[in-house]
């Protein structure tokens, strides 16, 4: 089996260098710099772009002949803010990657800190993900990752003053619910905040978690129960 190499952002490379990869698919050769002499080589190329190869093409932008070399499997990676169900995948990866990196401890966040990351549109993709969940890390000096940690655009796009950006979120639900049913939804998510963050604090302990709300293990097992 062959070598496999990524070559990212293909759709920005000058006409010169989709010439010599072109060269290199179709002869499967290379010439190593200051060298006269060819080497076969044996590679799976990999293609990756955030842009519509199939319109530079057509805007002259983009060689047609590799294009058609390239695409032989087509996978389209819709952005982040299309699949929201994996930030919590990919938060929970990068946490443990920077955790480790930067010999720190951190055992979550905070409900509110998570909506923010659910809510946002994402531009940046995974990338700008990424560098958000490093800076979190970087900057915390708790156990726990908070909104205060995030880049204030984010805050912003979320739609929250960071001095009472609950409340401000709370009320923003209600501007989205039916007449008779707002009681019981925002009591219903004041509590599970409450019980989630909690937990968070105490580390997963659910007695120290209890003590915390003022409340018996037996009743705060029970409302776990419910919010599942």
């Amino acid at each position: 089996m062959g070598a496999q190499s990524l070559l990212d952002e293909i759709g920005d490379l000058d006409f010169n260098l989709q010439a010599k990869i072109l060269r290199v698919l179709q002869e499967k050769c290379i010439e190593p710099l200051g060298s006269e002499k060819s080497i076969k080589v044996d590679v799976r190329v990999i293609a990756a772009t955030n842009k519509n190869l199939k319109n530079l093409v057509g805007a002259k932008q983009f060689r047609e002949d590799l294009y058609y070399r390239l695409n032989v499997i087509e996978i389209n990676l819709p952005p982040l803010k299309e699949r929201r169900d994996d930030i919590p995948l990919l938060f929970e990866h990068f946490l443990h990657f920077y955790m480790e990196q930067y010999k720190k401890r951190i055992n979550g966040a905070t409900p509110l800190f998570n909506s923010v990351l659910q809510s946002y549109h994402w531009p940046g993709n995974i990338r700008e993900l990424k560098n958000i969940v490093e800076r979190a890390v970087l900057l915390a000096k708790g156990q726990i990752l908070d909104e205060t940690l995030l880049p204030e655009e984010l805050v912003r796009q979320f739609a929250l003053p960071q001095g009472d950006a609950f409340k401000e979120r709370l009320m923003h639900e209600v501007d989205q619910l039916a007449p008779g049913e707002i009681y019981q939804t925002i009591i219903a998510k004041v509590e599970k905040y409450l019980l989630e963050h909690s937990l968070i604090l105490c580390n997963y302990n659910k007695t120290e978690a209890a003590k915390y709300l003022g409340l018996h293990r037996n009743s705060l097992h029970q409302k776990l129960r419910l919010i599942k």
